[in-house]
């Protein structure tokens, strides 16, 4: 795969296809190149992102067969369920650096929200709301229990008997 990229942590690791020496794992030089064949993370990924354009030419099957035959000798007795199981990966190479990460991920800036709750505004502030809340109900209230006394009082004072002398 290119430089500092791993399958592990990008989906866009796109290499070109080819058969290559390498040392340590890590490609020295390529015997030949495949025209139009990216190797991506899985075969299925591959498959889909490539053309069949080296299939159909007899001397890169040749030379895919000449140098995959340790490939071939290895799995002629394996299930194709379980190379499928684990996804075609022989083995999960990862390469990765901290800072190629770093430089790809950090952020521009970094902020963040505290939220301070003020209970001695809240509560002053409901208070003031039951008390005018209070104030207008008792308003209400009020000048009807004084219609109510007024009417009543009106009523004992009209029932009187005054005696005639």
């Amino acid at each position: 795969m290119k430089d500092g990229c791993s399958c592990g942590t990008q989906r866009d690791c796109i290499d070109s296809g080819g058969i290559h020496y390498s040392l340590n794992n890590i490609k020295v030089s390529e015997v030949f190149a495949i025209p139009r064949w990216n190797i991506e993370c899985s075969v299925v990924e591959t498959l889909l992102q490539s053309t069949f354009k080296c299939l159909y030419n007899q001397t890169y099957i040749d030379l895919l067969l000449y140098y995959a035959t340790s490939v071939y000798d290895q799995y002629t007795n394996t299930l194709i369920q379980t190379i499928a199981d684990e996804l075609f990966i022989e083995e999960w190479k990862t390469n990765s650096y901290y800072s190629s990460f770093y430089n790809q991920c950090a952020p521009d800036y970094c902020s963040y929200k505290t939220q301070k709750d003020d209970y001695a505004i809240y509560i002053i502030s409901q208070v003031l709301d039951l008390y005018g809340g209070f104030t207008v109900s008792l308003r209400y209230i009020i000048s009807i229990i004084t219609k109510i006394i007024f009417n009543n009082i009106k009523r004992c004072q009209n029932n009187r008997i005054i005696p005639n002398e």
